[in-house]
């Protein structure tokens, strides 16, 4: 009877170990830029998925151009692809440069996306949130997030903020207009890729120093866990400052985040946030 016990304990406990390590299936990768560098006004690239995978969480990063070029779109507008969007600022630039989109990809598992569009306006700064009737919500979880600026204001709206919440299942964005200004109307659009909860899914934060100078902040998911998802965020940027990149390492094991000043610089001290959302890999 002892002996029963002892095998029926050690086989639950055995169950209970595997499930707590198991690892996101077929997670990878997906990188694609949008050509050789050139001086156009405007760059977008879409990395998408393997067949029979989902998007999990995307990055997207800007080659070239400095402080006057600004990213726009960080986008998961279909449920396998994730698009990035560049644009000149206002003043131009006679440089190269391009932009290169990271799409996170995992075995299909539930894995769905959401836009919210916030009212069409000119008010600076811009919120915008998939709370409030978002799809992760009961037993789903955020596992990335993006956003866009898809109307007006080109190259003089910067995305300011891509936030996952702390309990992974909203996220929000926000953009604001740069020095100068934008008399138009523009609108601003999050994005939310939930699943069913994934083994060892934690949110990793971490926050730069404080100065005037251009910098970036790497969030480092545990051992044992990889990258599903990214997040990033300027502090008081004032719109003097965009974001240069907001991209996983190639093993998936970081996400970095650096802000650009633009071609005037800002005076004042800012920092950077850089978010992981980290699953066991």
């Amino acid at each position: 009877m002892r002996r029963t016990i002892a095998i029926a304990t050690a086989l639950l406990a055995l169950t209970f170990t595997t499930a707590a390590s198991a690892a996101v299936p077929g997670l990878n990768l997906v990188e694609a830029g949008s050509g050789p560098p050139n001086s156009n006004a405007s760059h977008t690239a879409t990395a998408e998925c393997p067949q029979d995978q989902a998007l999990l969480g995307l990055g997207g990063k800007s080659n070239g151009g400095g402080g006057q070029v600004v990213l726009d779109a960080l986008a998961a507008r279909t449920g396998d692809s994730a698009t990035v969007r560049a644009h000149e600022d206002q003043d131009g630039t006679s440089a190269n440069w391009s932009v290169t989109a990271f799409a996170i990809c995992a075995d299909e598992g539930g894995e769905r996306r959401t836009t919210f569009n916030e009212e069409q306006n000119s008010l600076s700064p811009k919120f915008a949130t998939t709370a409030n009737g978002g799809p992760c919500t009961n037993e789903r979880r955020l596992t990335g997030v993006g956003g866009e600026i898809p109307i007006g204001a080109t190259g003089q709206v910067v995305l300011d903020a891509l936030i996952p919440s702390a309990d992974l299942e909203t996220a929000s964005v926000v953009a604001r207009e740069d020095q100068d200004g934008f008399s138009g109307n523009w609108t601003l659009r999050p994005f939310a890729l939930c699943a069913d909860p994934l083994p060892g899914q934690q949110l990793v934060t971490t926050t730069s120093a404080s100065s005037s100078q251009n910098k970036h902040a790497t969030a480092a998911c545990p051992a044992g866990k990889r990258v599903i998802g990214t997040g990033g965020q300027i502090l008081s940027g004032a719109g003097e400052v965009s974001i240069g990149y907001m991209v996983p390492d190639a093993a998936l094991t970081r996400v970095h985040v650096r802000g650009v000043e633009d071609q005037d610089g800002r005076a004042q001290n800012w920092r950077v946030r850089a978010f992981a959302i980290c699953a066991n890999g």
